[in-house]
């Protein structure tokens, strides 16, 4: 039987901050047979006690040891799962350096990544065996993580290995030597605009961003994981804290299988990125249409609104139906890894949901700010978290300049890559290209990305972010959008302005001809313009007809909204907004 999850995480606690992930490893041990993962097989639940994992960690770590791959990086390329998690902790508590790709990436971008990192060896599942088969003459080794394939060795045989080394007294895992400075993970960032840079992070970047969760982030005793393993947010938001303070992690199988397995584990939290919470909104507010209960449950939102005033919560149980729908239990969502809609933050906590925003990098492993009471501040992603320090670099009249960010979890700079590092810091601060403000209260408050940043002819300097978000809040059937620079020939003379990509769904428009939606929806951006500046004003909008293509964390490719609206601009012409 588990104990108090409360009292579990106090006890961890005590111990005092973390050094490393191996002192993770086996900290969490004292949980014995509790249950720490689940995955789902079929209909059936798996449970995986920290027992377990430990076990399965050290022989995975010490078969590795014993194969002479002491010091080498070893690559992970694999869906989330159990397997995944001992594959990362045995790499990085007892060998050497992870180096965890992404399974969205084509075939000749991981054949890249594979050689860039320098991989030793590669963690697949069956999916992947061809990659690995690609890359044999770089390549030592090759594990296969489920299945047999010719020319891979079994994830059975390795534990077996390992297991039957270790009660032969080998003790390579814990006397392997392991220093704060040393590099943990090889992290590529998913590149929404560019090449992809391998993050390096230490052992100490690692556990600063641990031991600061467990000790300051109120968190629920369960969590689904999500989003993919191999990026930095899920890895140290979601899966190695939890690890830590003992919340029970379930692992989503698919993601066409997600709303069935929140009621399937009956997850209390989730760690997302924004267009989960739009969808979860929009998918929550077209239900309510479509039983006919929408105009009922807004004037109870409003009610539930004036009680919350007075200290009274009546949202759980006044929007139980709701609910039952993730579930029953789901109770936190903490969002990052993208800018986050106000509107959408809003909406779900007035429907009982609390709701997180984060805001951090790659490079800061991830966290650097965080905000934990966004029913007051929507707009903000919070407070400098634990052992950042923020700096408005350069700041203009409206206190808006470049973040910076220094403390224990930033980055040491990009694997091989001297230059990239040279440019990204200044004075021991790490430049994120990030714009942003820090209110009189200290709330960080985002406003672009330098990267982005357009600069009219007329000298003017517009943020595409700002004028994106105030569209998504003034037309709600927007369902995705994309701001850039683009150019008009103005009484002869060619200029720069603003265009908008707009992504709207049919399904929103009963009725309404593809014609007459595209009417409708430069009309409601003619509308917003009204109220903004003359320079801020979108000139020319292009309706998409598709969703955007993105990153596996479901980043918008801006490059690739930008190419294909330049391809259709030049080939037709534009319409006036």
């Amino acid at each position: 039987m588990r104990s108090d999850f409360s009292v579990q995480r106090k006890s961890m606690l005590a111990l005092g901050p973390l050094s490393d992930l191996r002192e993770m490893v086996n900290r969490i041990e004292v949980y014995g047979t509790d249950t720490v993962i689940v995955e789902k097989k079929d209909t059936q639940k798996i449970h995986y006690s920290a027992e377990k994992l430990c076990d399965d960690v050290r022989s995975l770590s010490t078969a590795l040891a014993e194969m002479g791959f002491c010091g080498c990086n070893i690559a992970l390329l694999a869906e989330n799962s159990y397997r995944w998690i001992v594959a990362f902790l045995a790499i990085t508590c007892g060998v050497g350096t992870a180096v965890p790709l992404d399974k969205e990436l084509t075939e000749n971008e991981l054949d890249d990544l594979l050689c860039k990192s320098n991989a030793a060896a590669l963690f697949c599942s069956s999916t992947f065996y061809e990659t690995g088969l690609r890359n044999q003459t770089q390549l030592r080794a090759l594990f296969a993580m489920d299945g047999e394939a010719n020319g891979l060795i079994g994830w059975d045989e390795l534990l077996t290995r390992g297991k039957l080394l270790r009660n032969q007294d080998d003790r390579r895992f814990s006397e392997f030597a392991i220093a704060p400075e040393d590099i943990a993970a090889v992290i590529f960032t998913s590149g929404t605009t560019g090449a992809n840079k391998g993050v390096q992070l230490t052992q100490k970047n690692f556990v600063s961003n641990i031991n600061a969760i467990a000790e300051h982030v109120p968190v629920e005793e369960s969590t689904i994981s999500v989003l993919p393993m191999n990026h930095i947010y899920e890895l140290n938001c979601n899966i190695l804290p939890m690890l830590y303070i003992h919340t029970v992690i379930c692992i989503n199988d698919r993601m066409r299988n997600l709303m069935r397995n929140f009621r399937f584990f009956k997850p209390k939290m989730a760690v997302v990125v924004p267009l989960f919470l739009e969808s979860f909104y929009n998918h929550i507010r077209q239900g309510l249409r479509k039983d006919g209960i929408d105009k009922k449950t807004d004037r109870a939102v409003a009610l539930s609104n004036k009680l919350l005033e007075t200290g009274i919560d009546i949202r759980r149980s006044l929007f139980k139906d709701i609910h039952a729908y993730f579930g029953d239990e789901l109770k936190l969502l903490i969002c990052g890894g993208a800018p986050a809609n106000a509107k959408y933050i809003k909406g779900l906590t007035e429907l009982g949901f609390d709701i997180y925003v984060g805001y951090g990098l790659t490079e800061a492993s991830p966290i650097a700010a965080l905000n934990t009471s966004t029913r007051h501040h929507p707009d903000s992603v919070g407070k400098s978290f634990f052992n950042t320090d923020i700096h408005i670099h350069a700041p203009n009249e409206e206190g808006e300049g470049e973040v910076w960010l220094r403390g224990e979890n930033i980055t040491p700079g990009y694997y091989n890559d001297p230059a990239a590092t040279a440019d990204s810091f200044e004075d021991g601060w790490f430049k994120t290209g990030d714009i942003g403000k820090v209110t009189n209260d200290g709330h960080l408050v985002l406003t672009g990305r330098k990267k982005n940043l357009i600069i009219l002819d007329n000298g003017k300097n517009v943020h595409p972010e700002e004028i994106e978000s105030i569209l998504r809040s003034r037309i709600p059937y927007v369902r995705e959008i994309v701001v850039m620079e683009s150019e008009k020939e103005i009484f002869g003379v060619l200029q720069k302005i603003i265009a908008a990509v707009l992504y709207v769904d049919a399904s929103d428009f009963e009725g309404m001809t593809e014609s007459e939606i595209e009417t409708k929806a430069r009309a409601d951006v003619m509308a917003v313009n009204a109220d903004l500046p003359g320079y801020k004003a979108v000139s020319h909008v292009m309706i998409a007809q598709h969703g955007f293509q993105k990153t596996s964390t479901q980043k918008i490719l801006r490059s690739k909204v930008i190419e294909e609206y330049t391809v259709i601009r030049d080939r037709k012409g534009e319409d006036d907004a």
